[in-house]
């Protein structure tokens, strides 16, 4: 099992300024020699892919959770927080089979 890095919060804002230079998300596709790079503006969460967003009512409070280049959902981060180092969330943020 391997040992969980350090998760860091975001608001909203902090992360797209961070993590997303022209402000939207992309997923490159590729199939056979054709590329195909799909831009959104939505934040997703990497585990359970609920949207993420910024309480209107509470700007400053950390919504986005990034560990190892995911991003994490307060619900999710706080599982894997509460069930620390947990090869099952590893397997899941990397799609399958952690070691």
């Amino acid at each position: 099992m391997r040992a969980m890095t350090e998760i860091q919060g975001y608001t909203v804002p902090e992360f797209i300024a961070t993590f997303r230079a022209d402000g939207l998300g992309h997923i490159v596709v590729e199939v056979g020699e054709d590329v195909t790079d799909i831009s959104f503006p939505e934040i997703l969460c990497d585990l359970c892919n609920d949207e993420i967003t910024q309480p209107e009512e509470e700007p400053f409070q950390k919504v986005v959770f990034v560990l190892d280049g995911y991003a994490l959902c307060e619900c999710c981060h706080r599982r894997i927080r509460e069930e620390e180092n947990s090869s099952l969330h590893f397997q899941q943020l990397k799609g399958g089979n952690d070691g």
